[in-house]
């Protein structure tokens, strides 16, 4: 009697993702740059030095027309946090091309201006979610949850 095994291909992990995404975007004429983001924060001495902000998007960039780029990576079966799906929408809702890429196939929809798949309650920019931005940039989520942008 023989043995039969069934091997099943490793799971990508996130900056599998990323890279692959990174090198798709690369080869598309329509983008003009590219680059990975990361965000957070390091001592140094008695100082916290923060770089980017929370909800900052992995990869950001810029089409030849001028629009904004704006690519959230994630492993299938994983979910952007609040805080990402409300820096999708506000890019998306001011002109620019954002998503979330689980594969560099999704890449077609997002650079052709589909709205991200943000959650219900994202999408109405809770209360708690708003305070991600500041200053003008919350002035325009509130108006964007008020239906007035």
């Amino acid at each position: 009697m023989g043995l039969t095994l069934k091997l099943k291909a490793p799971a990508l992990i996130e900056t599998q993702i990323q890279s692959a995404v990174l090198r798709a975007l690369a080869a598309r004429p329509e983008i003009v740059w590219i680059a990975r983001m990361n965000s957070g924060g390091f001592h140094t001495g008695t100082r916290y030095i923060n770089f980017g902000f929370t909800g900052l998007s992995d990869v950001i960039g810029q089409t030849a027309d001028g629009r904004f780029v704006a690519i959230e990576c994630k492993k299938p079966g994983e979910n952007p946090t609040e805080e990402q799906w409300l820096f999708l929408n506000w890019v998306h809702y001011s002109g620019g091309r954002a998503g979330v890429a689980y594969r560099p196939e999704d890449l077609d929809s997002i650079l052709a201006g589909e709205p991200p798949e943000v959650p219900p309650a994202i999408a109405r920019l809770s209360r708690p979610a708003v305070k991600v931005l500041s200053g003008r940039n919350a002035a325009i989520l509130n108006r964007l949850a008020a239906g007035q942008a």
